[in-house]
């Protein structure tokens, strides 16, 4: 499924230029010290005041530039932070929830990651980090599953690139066929009611650019709770690593655009992995005709799919690495 169609531009915030504080200083300090000093203290106050005066509006004047520069630009390029996602109050407010973000953290062994709520099919889920580490609690959980039986929200959190940008330092877009020896490691907490999945999501296209261009889609699902299969869809079991999975494949389509989706979904579930790696499914995926040692690996998403419920599910410790 397609995670990454819809942003949403940066939340404006109230800020105290320079010349109101200097305003306010004014009127608290200087107008009244101006009262009880000499002549030549007062000019000396003065001439301080007016260079004070002079520097703050050349501090303005480059705060009205950099704001100009960001509004604007492309908004979904600039990371975004929201208190009601990252706050030691586990708690959460649906209506301050954004449906798009890139909110960063940080996973324990380096590198950068962003938390995105990603309710691109209206979903009320709302995922909240308490430590800036590469794990969140979904603290409210969706409404009953849609009558057109889409996800509602996939939480989740992004290494690599999005349709507009790409987290620091992750090394792709990268060529498959030049990929060192990527695996990931993440714990779970899965006991929630509902419809869910819990995978990693990776994703490829058929050229080195950022943005959909085609190709494939690598779903690698862990764990999951009352998620039938999807009908009219052949499925056949696969050895991976001394580990069962169900392999099936169909195209997929959204916003105009046609990629290979290819799931993976562990006969017997389990709620954490240690180095899973990755390449194995890819080789699976180009055997079955679905993918190409010639495109390019743009991103790992990790998170829940969520068609209803979802609320306490749990990840933690997720590191990507290896790209």
């Amino acid at each position: 499924m397609q995670k990454h169609m819809a942003t949403r531009a940066k939340k404006s915030k109230t800020v105290n230029y320079p010349s109101q504080i200097l305003r306010n200083w004014y009127q608290g300090n200087l107008k009244s010290n101006l009262r009880s000093r000499t002549p030549v203290t007062t000019l000396a106050a003065m001439a301080f005041a007016l260079v004070f005066v002079a520097a703050g509006m050349y501090i303005v004047q480059q705060s009205n530039a950099a704001t100009t520069a960001v509004t604007t630009a492309d908004p979904s390029t600039a990371d975004q932070t929201d208190s009601t996602l990252i706050d030691s109050n586990n708690t959460a407010s649906t209506a301050s929830c954004p449906d798009q973000a890139r909110i960063p953290v940080t996973s324990s062994f380096g590198g950068t990651y962003w938390l995105n709520p990603d309710r691109y099919g209206g979903g009320t889920m709302c995922p909240r980090n308490t430590d800036g580490k590469t794990d969140f609690t979904v603290v409210s959980g969706g409404t009953p599953k849609p009558a057109n039986g889409n996800v509602q929200a996939y939480p989740n959190l992004i290494r690599g690139c999005t349709t507009s940008a790409c987290t620091p330092g992750a090394g792709l877009p990268a060529k498959v066929s030049s990929l060192a020896d990527p695996r990931g490691t993440v714990a779970l907490i899965s006991s929630a009611s509902g419809e869910w999945d819990a995978a990693y999501d990776l994703w490829f296209n058929k050229s080195n650019v950022v943005g959909p261009s085609g190709g494939a889609e690598i779903l690698i699902m862990l764990n999951e709770r009352n998620k039938p299969f999807p009908s009219g869809v052949s499925k056949v079991k696969k050895s991976i690593d001394g580990t069962d999975w169900w392999m099936l494949h169909y195209q997929q389509h959204d916003g105009g655009h046609t990629w290979n989706f290819i799931e993976f979904r562990r006969v017997t579930s389990v709620n954490s992995t240690t180095t899973l790696a990755f390449k194995p499914f890819m080789t699976a995926s180009e055997s079955a005709g679905q993918l190409s040692s010639g495109w390019y690996m743009t991103g790992v998403d990790t998170g829940f799919e969520i068609w209803n419920g979802g609320l306490g599910l749990e990840m933690h410790g997720l590191t990507i690495a290896g790209l």
